[in-house]
């Protein structure tokens, strides 16, 4: 940690108002954290906090480092990172559902990667394991991206609508809104994806009885479940050779998604070594 804990601390106490409240937060005594900020006012020769019978405030000079703290920590958390980066692993999600098609292609042309360093890992949870992960070639999720800090766009993919093969609806080319009236759907869930939700949107607005079974992300066992029970799933188009036991048929109403592959921020010379190869290599690869 390249900067003073007691930023942190200081930081927490803000946020709650509070000593009491802000150790218990933190799972320290109130003692303990009263000297940590003690310390901080003593080494910054300033007061920082005016304290009363209802809690803290900042003081002039508080509101000062408020505002300089959070800009320290993430400069200092950047710094970590890129440092460790030079040397770390860099996994990468693998699977059926997740197959790094592109950026393979990309670590097989960039021979200034220590292979060794390469790792493909499989995961059963992308939101719980996403602090694992360095690499992950897939659709768009704002949650992803926030986490991982760099989402490289290759190409816009078609949504579709997933269904059996043994169904009614197999034998249309495009399904209409009727035709998705009294169905079960299988959708990321509300607010993980915009293009997602858009088509949710659209299908609710115009069919009727709908029911959406929300998931936080596409899996095997999401789509055994499905085709189990007889449910369609919005699905990209660029997935048909994962959907193959279902048919893909076009929605009503036509939404893209983006597809492509995100980089650990932390990872700074494998994102504009990426940036390169894709300009270079995919500069023609728009759509799918």
């Amino acid at each position: 940690m390249l900067y003073n804990k007691e930023l942190l601390t200081f930081l927490k106490v803000d946020e709650y108002g509070s000593f009491n409240k802000a150790a218990q937060a933190m799972f320290i005594s109130t003692p303990s954290l009263v000297q940590q900020i003690d310390l901080l006012e003593e080494s910054l020769h300033a007061k920082l906090f005016h304290r009363t019978h209802h809690g803290v405030i900042l003081t002039n000079e508080g509101e000062y480092l408020k505002n300089k703290a959070k800009t320290i920590i993430e400069l200092c958390d950047d710094v970590e990172n890129e440092l460790n980066s030079l040397g770390d692993q860099i996994k990468i999600v693998s699977g059926r559902l997740n197959e790094p098609t592109y950026f393979n292609k990309f670590l097989y042309w960039n021979d200034s990667i220590d292979k060794s360093q390469i790792k493909y890992v499989e995961i059963k949870d992308l939101y719980k394991d996403i602090d694992n992960i360095d690499v992950i070639e897939t659709l768009f999720y704002p949650k992803i991206q926030k986490k991982l800090g760099n989402f490289n766009v290759l190409f816009d993919t078609e949504l579709m609508i997933a269904v059996p093969p043994q169904s009614y609806w197999a034998k249309k080319d495009k399904l209409s809104y009727n035709d998705l009236s009294n169905t079960e759907i299988v959708c990321i869930k509300q607010g993980l994806s915009q293009e997602a939700d858009k088509l949710r949107k659209e299908i609710l607005l115009h069919s009727y009885h709908v029911k959406f079974l929300d998931t936080n992300y596409y899996s095997f066992s999401v789509i055994d479940n499905a085709i189990m029970n007889n449910k369609l799933i919005i699905a990209p188009k660029c997935w048909q050779t994962i959907f193959k036991q279902y048919l893909l048929k076009k929605a009503p109403f036509k939404v893209k998604a983006k597809y492509g592959v995100y980089i650990n921020k932390r990872h700074v010379k494998l994102i504009n070594d990426f940036e390169k190869y894709k300009k270079d290599k995919f500069k023609n690869l728009t759509t799918n």
